[in-house]
């Protein structure tokens, strides 16, 4: 099994390894990522906002996903703390960390446009 670095922004490794490099089809996988991913973050804010501690979740589990298969991982490491807090119900110190998502999907953005 490899193991990628989890603090790197984006680390290309888990794409690379899939595509054999960051080709078109790596490209487009991670424009995916881009256009799946930012509304899943503001579902999950929404939903924070509105108290849905379940949906947000949901949302954040599923952007742990996304950021990780990609190799976002640092945005996937903040998408999982988040998870963790609202399965224990800690809604409050989720919504403390969400703050940070927009930042943290921002870094990664900037980073797929520079590979």
């Amino acid at each position: 099994m490899t193991s990628w670095n989890s603090e790197k922004i984006l680390d290309p490794g888990p794409l690379t390894e899939a595509f054999g490099s960051i080709d078109a089809d790596a490209r487009k996988t991670l424009e995916l990522f881009l256009t799946s991913t930012r509304p899943l973050l503001g579902a999950l804010q929404m939903k924070l906002l509105t108290g849905d501690l379940s949906g947000a979740a949901a949302a954040a589990h599923s952007a742990k996903g996304a950021a990780n298969v990609t190799g976002a991982f640092r945005l996937g490491s903040l998408c999982a703390e988040i998870c963790t807090l609202l399965r224990q119900g800690d809604g409050e110190r989720a919504q403390a960390l969400a703050i940070g998502l927009p930042d943290a999907f921002a870094e990664v953005q900037e980073a797929i446009r520079r590979l």
